[in-house]
């Protein structure tokens, strides 16, 4: 496995739900905390606005 995949895989792991027992796509999750940093973002325009969480592209 590619070292910098592991060290993110296990970053992610580190903050979701134990509850979840593993049962999520990894993929889905990196998107889902990738949107939950843009949303503590510094910047306010560098904030996605309230109608880009409402309505997200349709791959996730």
């Amino acid at each position: 496995m590619n070292p910098m995949l592991a060290a993110n895989i296990s970053s992610i792991e580190e903050i979701v739900d134990p509850m979840l027992e593993g049962k999520y796509g990894i993929g889905k999750m990196e998107t889902l905390v990738g949107v939950a940093l843009q949303r503590v973002e510094e910047d306010k325009d560098a904030r996605p606005t309230m109608s880009q969480l409402c309505y997200p592209p349709t791959n996730l």
